[in-house]
């Protein structure tokens, strides 16, 4: 199994890259592989609305940037299997939102499981 995360952070070794490595840590002692990929490294261009993507069976953007291969990186993964009923998961969905990582953080400290190297009068 891998899991990737997709860190839209321009800040290395920020607050979203420490709470994803404390995701990975735990990962790490199950034996799960891991990749952050930060997406500031990358060029992304807006969406034409062009259609493409939708009307090919590829499913490929026609820009010339780095987005076809970061979103094969989605759906190049294993899937996630649901502990409870066996299902298979797939990622949907990506925090980007500086504010709710900051609400995560804080949740994280009040529960005792505070991230390494993480101040917490770094958390607007």
């Amino acid at each position: 199994m891998k899991v990737v995360a997709f860190n839209g952070s321009p800040r290395k070794g920020g607050n979203t890259h420490i709470a994803i490595q404390t995701v990975f840590d735990e990962l790490g002692k199950k034996d799960i592989e891991t990749e952050e990929v930060w997406l500031y490294d990358n060029k992304i261009n807006g969406c034409t609305a062009c259609y493409t993507c939708i009307n090919t069976k590829d499913c490929k953007c026609t820009q010339k940037d780095d987005f076809n291969t970061l979103f094969s990186k989605v759906y190049g993964i294993d899937p996630l299997i649901c502990k409870l009923c066996g299902s298979p998961m797939r990622i949907v969905a990506f925090i980007i939102d500086p504010e709710q990582v900051n609400k995560i953080l804080r949740h994280l400290i009040k529960t005792g499981k505070s991230p390494p190297g993480l101040d917490p009068s770094s958390l607007n």
